[in-house]
């Protein structure tokens, strides 16, 4: 079997897995490319108290090959922000906010956006892209790595939270008036 394509959207599911000790495990499983905010910011907050170091080395894993970087562009970030009302778009970090208008331009077909943020989640259904995202417990059990994972990396909340932007999508809570995803 070929492997699956995700993207980690947010650090925190970059630091799950390196807490949890399946990081390499998961990048010899699963074809994993992150927004350039993860690389260049985000992931920068992980301490490792056994190794006693900050940061988790991206750089050396894109320069291996076993990591993808894709950026967004002005313009795709602009879309995005342009489909939601300004609370909303104001409760999604940078670094989800790139992957999402990623996905949404259509620039990573095939890939799941994998998310323990909610205001990510309720975005994915706010623009009509639910099937293109994953909890993590789902993606670590697609690939044969089981581990107990905190609340907010279950497949429950995953489909809890994304129903609850699936409810705010019908009632027009969170798009701007003249969003494209408009019910």
């Amino acid at each position: 079997m070929g492997k699956l394509n995700c993207v980690l959207l947010d650090a925190n599911i970059v630091i799950e897995t390196h807490e949890l000790g399946i990081w390499e495990e998961l990048l010899d499983s699963v074809t994993v490319t992150l927004p350039s905010v993860v690389i260049d910011r985000e992931a920068r907050y992980f301490f490792d108290p056994l190794a006693g170091a900050s940061g988790i080395a991206l750089r050396r894993l894109l320069a291996e090959g076993r990591l993808h970087v894709i950026e967004a562009t002005g313009g795709e970030l602009l879309d995005l922000s342009n489909q939601f009302d300004r609370v909303f778009i104001e409760r999604i970090d940078e670094g989800e906010a790139e992957a999402l208008s990623v996905l949404m331009a259509g620039r990573l077909p095939g890939y799941l956006f994998c998310t323990a943020d909610a205001p990510a989640i309720r975005a994915l259904a706010l623009l009509d892209m639910a099937e293109r995202g994953t909890s993590l417990q789902r993606l670590l059990s697609s690939v044969g790595l089981t581990k107990r994972v905190e609340a907010q990396y279950t497949d429950e909340f995953f489909k809890r939270v994304l129903e609850e932007g699936q409810r705010m999508r019908l009632q027009g809570i969170g798009l701007a008036p003249g969003s494209r995803y408009r019910v």
